[in-house]
Parts: C-alpha cells; sequence; structure tokens
C-alpha cells in the first residue's frame, strides 16, 4: 500500500479501497450460499433492519473508505516509520468511542492499558528528539 500510494502515477487511495473493498463481496456471498443455502442467506438478506443497515455504512464508509483513505494520504507524506505507531492508538479510540457512544464504564485495568500505550507513542514519536537534544 505504500509503495502503490508513493510510486504509482495518479494514484487515488479512496478508488483504491473502494475497489478492494468491493472485489471480496461475490466470492464471499457464494461461499455462504455454499455454507448455509440460498435460502438462508436470501432470509440473512432481506432481515436485515435500520440498525444493521446504520452498522453497515458506518463500516463501510467510515471506519474503511475514510479512516484508509486518510491513512494513506498520511503514508504518502510521512515516512512509514512515523506513521506506524499510530496504529496503537485504535483500541484506545476503540475504548474511548464504546465509553462515549454505549455509557459503558472502564475498568481501572483498561484506563492502565490505555496510558501504557499513549505514553509507549509519545515515547516513541518525542523520546529519540529528547536523548539527542540532552
Amino acid at each position: 500500500l505504500r509503495l502503490a500510494s508513493r510510486k504509482a502515477p495518479g494514484y487515488d487511495p479512496f478508488a483504491f479501497i473502494a475497489w478492494s473493498s468491493a472485489a471480496p463481496v461475490l466470492p464471499f456471498l457464494a461461499l455462504a450460499v455454499m455454507a448455509d443455502g440460498w435460502d438462508a442467506v436470501t432470509d440473512m438478506i432481506l432481515g436485515i433492519g435500520w440498525g444493521e443497515a446504520l452498522s453497515v455504512l458506518y463500516l463501510a464508509v467510515l471506519a474503511t473508505l475514510l479512516a484508509y483513505t486518510l491513512w494513506t494520504q498520511l503514508l504518502t507524506r510521512h515516512p512509514a516509520a512515523k506513521i506506524a505507531p499510530f496504529s496503537l492508538l485504535v483500541p484506545v479510540v476503540g475504548l474511548w468511542a464504546a465509553s462515549a457512544a454505549f455509557d459503558e464504564r472502564l475498568q481501572p485495568l483498561q484506563w492502565a492499558g490505555a496510558g501504557c500505550v499513549l505514553m509507549g507513542l509519545v515515547i516513541n514519536q518525542v523520546g529519540g528528539r529528547w536523548l539527542r537534544n540532552r
């Protein structure tokens, strides 16, 4: 992905993510039909409600298209070694989002884990500069 984003002329991260996400739909549909049968798959598709549809829309648009497009754009502008550690924030943001969206209370161990991740990220990003300046 990084190589494609830097070397390919006219590379469009949004189009790349959209097409690479659309490609597996038919093979997965075929596997579902082979595993469960056409009637079961049809019942599952017809049984989709608003909650499920909104979940799929969120996962498709925000969690996949937007997030990966922004991530790819960061990789085109900055070295991967500088950007990759920020992927450690995924579980921290997930904990925060669950807490905010569903009023979940984080346990002390979860807070400690999030703090360790954040401290590690800070050390990774500024620790080398701090040591060089000392």
